[in-house]
């Protein structure tokens, strides 16, 4: 559980950090959005640069459309698969629920549970998309499916705080219209680069606190600098 609060935590900061350059990226995401054909590459377009911000990257808004170009293909290949598996479950899922017999209506639990997991998924497809070597579709399902599974508490956490901060961005309209998409595929790709890359999560840790303390130190020789001057002033 606190896993997965530090990287939410992680998510939203560096989402403000970056607000400016991600607004943009959001805006193109958010209109690219608009027609059905070009919304998986948006996503995807949008996942590749906050791909480079979650790992400390410089990032251009060419990164976007480098993004929206190169996964065109995929995206919409992955898209596909998660919309036909939605349709089994809600097909499923309404087939038992309008059942009469109780012992048959317990299959909801199963189906219910299938359904969870695979909204945990559809979670990591996209950063996967970026940074798995191997492109195939069912490879990538198969990494997100072992995400989901393995530590279903630190995903259920990280949904849970994705979607209040996303509630609170909808409510103020202008923020979500600025930052939501962004916001979204930034949390993603840190869930991922903590849950595969934990060396680097831990250096990037590690260099931040460093950055800190070396600015901590430069303000206090600053101050004590200062009150000397006004000393020998006096």
């Amino acid at each position: 559980m606190i896993s997965g609060l530090r990287v939410a935590w992680r998510a939203i900061r560096d989402t403000y950090d970056e607000m400016f350059f991600l607004a943009g990226v959001n805006t193109l995401a958010l209109l690219l959005c608009l027609p059905v054909v070009t919304l998986p590459p948006a996503i995807a377009g949008a996942a590749f640069v906050t791909h480079r911000t979650v790992h400390g990257r410089a990032f251009m808004p060419r990164d976007f459309w480098t993004g929206f170009r190169q996964y065109f293909g995929a995206s919409w290949k992955l898209a596909g698969v998660s919309l036909v598996g939605w349709l089994l479950l809600i097909m499923n899922l309404r087939f038992y629920a309008i059942q009469t017999t109780p012992a048959i209506r317990l299959a909801l639990i199963p189906w219910g549970c299938a359904g969870v997991l695979w909204l945990f998924a559809q979670f990591y497809l996209m950063p996967i998309l970026i940074s798995q070597e191997d492109k195939g579709v069912w490879a990538i399902f198969k990494t997100s499916f072992r995400l989901a599974v393995s530590r279903p508490f630190f995903n259920l956490v990280i949904l849970v705080v994705v979607a209040f901060a996303a509630a609170l961005m909808l409510l103020s309209g202008i923020i979500a219209a600025l930052l939501l998409i962004s916001f979204l595929t930034l949390t993603a790709n840190a869930a991922l680069m903590f849950r595969t890359e934990p060396e680097q999560w831990k250096a990037r840790e590690e260099a931040e606190k460093a950055a800190k303390e070396e600015e901590k130190d430069r303000r206090s020789r600053a101050g004590r600098d200062t009150t000397g001057r006004r000393k020998r002033r006096r």
